[in-house]
């Protein structure tokens, strides 16, 4: 990987030589935290974004960048307006054009878009062009996904170290970066790869997805900020209107809202089937069918009738069908 050139940051202008160079903080130009996003997306820093995949990542990264490429509001916050780039290593065209159509957003002056599509592929985190985009434009940059964008192994404390510097780098002289980024194999950790990765950034969210219900529910579960507490959202995709919403409504609520009623309707009639319990739910049936598979065994008995039909039994009756 190429090293960034020495360069000097906008909060200083001279070389530091000896101890007495060094200035005061106070002495700097005032410089107070910025928020691009409101209590979510700190302006000039760097934020993690960390979801296993099919959970509305690039979903959120675009409607994040459509946001603030145009000053609108972005999950219910104010948002300050910039230029935004988004790179993408991952997804093919056709996706991403369509995503837009759904979103209502159109990459234009203030919004743009460079994809492997395009025969100069887009730059990885040491490209000099991205420090000269950082210093004059001061943007938004997305990287999606974040271990698309360097070389690094990122299991290694000493390369993930070096990666989390450059990006620093990037902050420090104007750009606010965020890092879509696969979530790890197994629940033991929040995200995948190096505690650099995590060392190196101001904020940090976790994206989870819960599809046992119609549409999706989304929780956002903030899990570093370095500028205030720790938090989490509740969010639903509303896709044919463009958007996603706040709910107030916990994932964990709805969920159970919805296994309490398919188990009073299995209590009531022992050996109902499917098609039973989606008429007498008044639920949808994705979301009927979601519940009864995840709930087997715990809530419910699932047993197969004739036709291969699927029955239903409570769980403390299940012994004597």
């Amino acid at each position: 990987m190429r090293r960034f050139p020495r360069t000097l940051s906008r909060f200083q202008s001279v070389r530091i030589r000896a101890f007495a160079d060094i200035p005061k903080t106070s002495d700097l130009s005032k410089h107070e935290n910025r928020w691009l996003v409101q209590g979510y997306i700190p302006g000039e820093a760097l934020t993690l974004i960390v979801a296993p995949p099919a959970s509305f990542k690039t979903w959120i990264g675009l409607t994040l960048a459509g946001a603030v490429s145009q000053g609108r509001p972005f999950l219910e916050r104010e948002t300050q307006k910039c230029l935004v780039l988004y790179l993408d290593r991952d997804n093919p065209i056709g996706v991403i054009r369509e995503r837009l159509k759904i979103l209502h957003l159109n990459d234009d002056r203030n919004f743009k878009i460079w994809g492997n599509w395009l025969q100069d592929s887009p730059a990885l985190i040491d490209d000099e062009r991205l420090e000269t985009f950082a210093r004059t434009q001061r943007p938004l940059i997305i990287f999606d996904p974040f271990v698309r964008f360097h070389q690094a192994d990122e299991n290694s404390a000493t390369g993930m170290a070096e990666v989390m510097s450059r990006l620093r780098t990037l902050s420090n002289l104007g750009a606010t970066i965020v890092l879509l980024h696969h979530g790890p194999k197994s629940r033991q950790s929040a995200y995948r790869g190096s505690t650099d990765i995590l060392a190196g950034v101001d904020m940090a969210f976790e994206l989870d997805v819960d599809r046992t219900v119609e549409p999706p529910i989304l929780t956002l579960k903030c899990f570093k900020n370095r500028f205030d507490d720790e938090f989490s959202l509740t969010i639903r995709p509303r896709l044919n209107e463009g958007q996603f919403e706040i709910t107030r409504r916990s994932a964990k609520e709805q969920t159970r809202d919805v296994i309490e009623r398919l188990r009073r309707l299995i209590a009531a009639n022992p050996g109902c089937d499917q098609q039973r319990l989606i008429a007498d739910s008044a639920l949808p049936e994705r979301r009927v069918r979601t519940a009864l598979r995840a709930s087997n065994r715990i809530h419910w008995i699932e047993k197969k009738g004739k036709r291969k039909a699927l029955l239903y039994y409570p769980v403390e009756k299940s012994l004597i069908v």
